[in-house]
């Protein structure tokens, strides 16, 4: 494994075919289940945030770890219209622990993303990069601030 690495940070829309709340939670939480263990073992960390049938990612990590990641989530039925934001090399990476946090169940997580939505209307192309990044990386610190103090 190279020690370059790099962050890749994308949106999709929800291709699941359900529309009860539950039903999206209990894949969201299996794709959680499975992406974080084997995340950790190839050292790809990030962040996830979904709402308003609109993912958005963060993933960063050696370059062909992030890179195989990032292609097995382009082949996920669960996601269409996936469109990258960002891609670039990094000195170092931020989501330090996070081999797949995830953000935005509670009231305060999604009053933040819902931000970002009302500003972008979830366009990719019009999604302000720096707010979105800068969203989710401080939305990943303090979970992660309350997680250890729990």
């Amino acid at each position: 494994m190279s020690d370059d690495l790099l962050r890749i940070a994308y949106i999709s829309r929800n291709a699941m075919p359900y529309e009860d709340e539950d039903r999206i939670r209990y894949e969201i939480d299996a794709i959680l289940e499975a992406s974080q263990p084997r995340n950790a073992a190839v050292g790809v960390g990030g962040a996830l945030m979904f709402n308003h049938g609109v993912f958005v990612q963060v993933l960063e990590g050696p370059t062909q770890a992030v890179e195989a990641t990032f292609n097995r989530i382009q082949c996920d039925p669960r996601h269409r219209d996936v469109a990258v934001l960002e891609i670039e090399p990094i000195a170092a990476t931020v989501f330090h622990g996070w081999s797949m946090g995830f953000v935005g169940r509670d009231v305060a997580e999604a009053e933040a993303y819902a931000g970002i939505a009302a500003r972008s209307g979830f366009d990719a192309a019009a999604e302000a990069l720096p707010d979105l990044y800068r969203t989710l990386h401080g939305l990943a610190v303090k979970k992660d601030l309350r997680r250890r103090a729990a």
